[in-house]
């Protein structure tokens, strides 16, 4: 075999070696993907979103690619862009269902999270898939400094009291019909009775006590 053709065989393999399982960016090679109808080494790429894409492998070792095209478009189907976006239709859209207890009463999002890739960047991913966000005090809007993943009970537990509870207490309200306050608590989206009492300290008692089993335990 001629020696110089034999040298850039060296040099094309050494590059394919070379470049799995390194890093650019976002990016990890994971395998060799072949060549372009140019001639030229490609390679299967897997960004940190989880998004895998085939990249050039000059784009690579000169640093022009970096990310498969996060987050705005790669993450748009995953439980982070959904609870991104559905917190933005809360806040911003009259015609959500939802904006009357969030934008409509003065719920708001910082401006930094108008960026997806900002609301990525400080929440990063779920730790688990059934949690969803949470404002750490439901007076403030959606900010890094007060929201948190939390599962729905935390979210039950952190609810405002309803308009229509008279008692001031979550959990307790004072039924007309019986002339007693009834205790609740709600459990996987499950009401569950904690007694009826005659005065307002023994049922919110009862409730704190439910909070302590249900929530606490």
């Amino acid at each position: 075999m001629d020696i110089q053709i034999q040298k850039l065989m060296m040099k094309i393999m050494g590059k394919k070696v070379g470049l799995l399982g390194q890093r650019f960016g976002k990016l990890l090679v994971i395998s060799n993907a072949g060549r372009n109808k140019r001639g030229n080494i490609l390679w299967n790429c897997i960004c940190d979103c989880g998004s895998k894409i085939v990249v050039l492998g000059a784009s690579l070792s000169k640093g022009s690619k970096k990310r498969c095209g996060c987050e705005k478009f790669c993450l748009s189907g995953t439980p982070e862009y959904v609870t991104w976006h559905n917190m933005r239709q809360r806040c911003s859209n009259p015609n959500n269902s939802s904006y009357k207890s969030y934008g409509g009463r003065g719920i708001t999002i910082c401006e930094r999270w108008k960026s997806f890739e900002n609301f990525f960047t400080d929440m990063g991913k779920k730790p688990r898939k059934e949690l969803t966000i949470e404002r750490i005090s439901n007076d403030l809007g959606y900010m890094p400094s007060n929201c948190k993943w939390a599962t729905r009970t935390e979210q039950v537990r952190n609810r405002r009291i309803n308009k229509n509870n008279t008692t001031g207490v979550n959990g307790v309200q004072w039924t007309k019909k019986r002339k007693r306050y009834r205790a609740k608590i709600k459990v996987n989206s499950k009401s569950i009775e904690l007694g009826l009492f005659s005065n307002l300290s023994d049922a919110a008692e009862a409730r704190q006590q439910g909070e302590a089993k249900y929530w606490e335990g």
